[in-house]
């Protein structure tokens, strides 16, 4: 007889790595019969027929849980149709309704996937201390998210919290990859430009720290002719950035793309990838820059360390001189010295692929 799991998710992913339906890859057909709840979006019809199992999208409005009591008493209803012994749940919102069902009506092992320390350390979300059930596991997608998740709240108990790292498709995107040309070409950069190139959205806790790396580029881009700098990723203070690069006279020398869509294909274009996060919680990008075997210049935030190892050298956040510093070490090496650090770093790839991460995700249910 197959197991039913439960799958809540907070939302849609129609473009690039979809990890819920990673995650429901990792069970086979024949032992698992996995039913999929998205609170907000519809999948694309593309994309629903990828998807095995039963798939419920509802379609809530922007803060789903306001309307949690609906969303417990449909999760319950389906609950006493399937009588589900696992329960998959990601961020907060989804995790709190399953918590609820599973006071109602148990649900044997339910597991809480928190992509970051910034869900729980808000007013009302002590949750994981206070009222966590006994049967609910949370799993952080790094040891870094763990430890904050553990320092927030410091009554959890430190058995109910595990991590699964994150991981990519390898192979989905090497054949979305553009060419050099293709990708200079939609990038409107010059072939012979040397490029340093990140991508990232910045929210509203500007962890991504865009205007720390137009400051570091702004000191070595003297020292580094035919340099430039290209930010692919829309910011809540895009307006604050683009004066900021006109402040320094670096309208030339510096691009903000804005949101591009499957942004990792563009990494073509780039000689160096940089990431400046002040706290990354994994940093899925750092593995998309991997299979580009980029040399990676990036920081110490959050969970990249558990990512790059020993691979290279890390600066400590909001040090500016130390970014400029390393960025000119790694434009100062020759092509054949960035080639070989790139596929030293590539290396992490091993740790962070597709099949470790499924099994570590059907291994919850055994």
């Amino acid at each position: 007889m197959k197991q039913n799991i439960l799958h809540i998710c907070r939302y849609v992913i129609n473009s690039g790595f979809d990890y819920h339906k990673a995650i429901n890859d990792a069970f086979p057909e024949d032992e698992y019969e996995v039913t999929t709840v998205f609170l907000r979006g519809l999948l694309t019809v593309e994309r629903l027929k990828e998807y095995r199992g039963k798939v419920i999208c509802w379609q809530l409005e922007q803060q789903p849980f306001r309307q949690k009591f609906f969303c417990v008493l449909r999760v319950l209803r389906l609950h006493l149709q399937k009588r589900f012994k696992i329960s998959i749940c990601h961020q907060y919102k989804a995790s709190a309704i399953a918590n609820m069902v599973t006071k109602i009506i148990r649900i044997p092992r339910v597991y809480s996937v928190i992509h970051g320390s910034t869900y729980i350390n808000k007013k009302g979300r002590k949750f994981v201390e206070q009222q966590l059930a006994e049967n609910v596991t949370i799993v952080s997608v790094s040891e870094a998210t763990r430890q904050e998740l553990l320092q927030y709240a410091p009554r959890l108990n430190p058995k109910q919290c595990v991590v699964i790292h994150q991981a990519i498709d390898v192979s989905a995107l090497e054949q979305d990859k553009l060419t050099f040309p293709d990708a200079c070409d939609k990038l409107q950069l010059e072939q012979n430009e040397f490029v340093f190139g990140s991508v990232g959205a910045e929210n509203e806790n500007l962890d991504k720290a865009h205007d720390l790396m137009i400051n570091a580029f702004a000191k070595i881009e003297t020292k580094a002719p035919n340099s430039k700098l290209i930010i692919i990723g829309g910011s809540v203070r895009q307006q604050a950035l683009l004066q900021q690069v006109e402040n320094l006279g670096l309208n030339g020398k510096i691009k903000l793309a804005g949101l591009v869509p499957k942004a990792a294909n563009y990494m073509s274009a780039f000689d160096v990838f940089l990431l400046t996060s002040r706290n990354e919680p994994f940093g899925k990008v750092l593995l998309e820059a991997m299979v580009y075997k980029l040399p990676i210049i990036t920081t110490t935030g959050g969970g990249i360390s558990e990512i790059m190892g020993d691979t290279t050298k890390l600066v400590q956040p909001d040090d500016v001189n130390a970014l400029a510093t390393e960025m000119l070490r790694i434009y100062s090496l020759s092509d054949e010295a960035r080639k070989e650090l790139g596929e030293k770093i590539a290396k992490r790839l091993e740790i962070f692929n597709l099949e470790t991460f499924q099994r570590n995700y059907l291994a919850l249910a055994k």
